[in-house]
């Protein structure tokens, strides 16, 4: 699967960050074996330039977030493809197919007025999926741990002549953001997401 590169360009602009990238392969889906390993070998062999020989030394390790010294890495996959995004900004990645975003899942973990304010309701899922990665992995110092229902979608966007959509994350919690600003598209049956810190 490919993501347009209209899109790419789109969010590289309005981050600008002309280093993002997407790497999206059906061979990284979770019904493939080993897709998750299949994933971190792929960032070793092709991206290692971005991470020091202690970095890489961890990469393998599926229960580690992969840190790299030059930009950030977000993973994610579901049954049918998986990958990685790369960004100079800190950022969560989400891919989901959208005919399996329930409502009831959609009820339990977003409030009445944000399903109110979406553009379509299943938005919100991949929105906080992104933010959630985007948030947690590097503000593990924090006293708090997020959960999915401590984020609000908010101030949500819809730019001509594109299929995108943007959204701002807040929360009763404390942040770190410095950007604040998430990304969805759809693609095929896909529905992405990419939230930037």
């Amino acid at each position: 699967m490919i993501i347009p590169k209209n899109t790419i360009s789109f969010i590289q602009n309005k981050i600008n960050d002309s280093d993002l990238c997407f790497v999206l392969s059906k061979d990284y889906g979770a019904s493939q074996p080993k897709h998750r390993e299949n994933i971190r070998k792929h960032l070793e062999e092709d991206f290692s330039s971005h991470f020091s020989r202690e970095q890489l030394a961890v990469l393998p390790d599926l229960n580690q977030i992969p840190t790299a010294s030059d930009g950030y890495f977000s993973i994610s996959h579901n049954q049918q493809i998986g990958g990685f995004s790369y960004s100079k900004h800190q950022h969560g990645f989400d891919v989901e197919t959208i005919n399996r975003i329930s409502n009831s899942i959609i009820q339990r973990t977003s409030s009445e007025p944000e399903r109110a304010s979406a553009p379509n309701t299943k938005f919100l899922w991949v929105a906080k999926e992104s933010a959630l990665k985007a948030l947690s992995s590097r503000d593990r110092n924090l006293n708090s741990k997020f959960l999915i229902t401590d984020l609000i979608c908010y101030d949500w966007q819809s730019y001509t002549n594109t299929d995108i959509c943007s959204f701002k994350i807040k929360s009763d919690k404390p942040l770190k953001q410095n950007l604040n600003l998430g990304f969805i598209f759809l693609s095929e049956d896909m529905l992405f997401s990419i939230y930037f810190k």
